[in-house]
Formats: C-alpha cells, sequence, structure tokens
C-alpha cells in the first residue's frame, strides 16, 4: 500500500483514510471520495482541494 499523495508505503499503523474532496468542501463519505494517505500527508492537506494539493508531497 502506498500513500495517495506521497507514494510512500504504508501498514496498518501509518496509514489514515483521507477525503479526496474534503467533508468541509462538500465531499462525503462514499468509497470513491477516498483514499488512503500517510498521517503527514492528511495532515498537511487539511481541508484543500485536490487541485491546490496535488501530489507535491515529500518526506
Amino acid at each position: 500500500m502506498q500513500c495517495f499523495w506521497c507514494s510512500c508505503e504504508l501498514n496498518y499503523e501509518t496509514l489514515t483514510i483521507d477525503h479526496y474532496i474534503p467533508l468541509s468542501r462538500g465531499g462525503n463519505n462514499q468509497i470513491k471520495n477516498l483514499r488512503l494517505a500517510c498521517f503527514n500527508c492528511n495532515q498537511k492537506r487539511g481541508n484543500s482541494l485536490p487541485n491546490s494539493a496535488n501530489k507535491f508531497y515529500h518526506h
């Protein structure tokens, strides 16, 4: 498993579920709106929309 945003390897201790379109921006909890993300990327994204938080995270 890899983080959708930075492609780092994930395991069951480090993965989070990220909303591609944040709930606060009109997103929902449907599977098509969910992505696997590492904790760091999920936190850095906050409630940014995908076009302003494209795959640029590196750590």
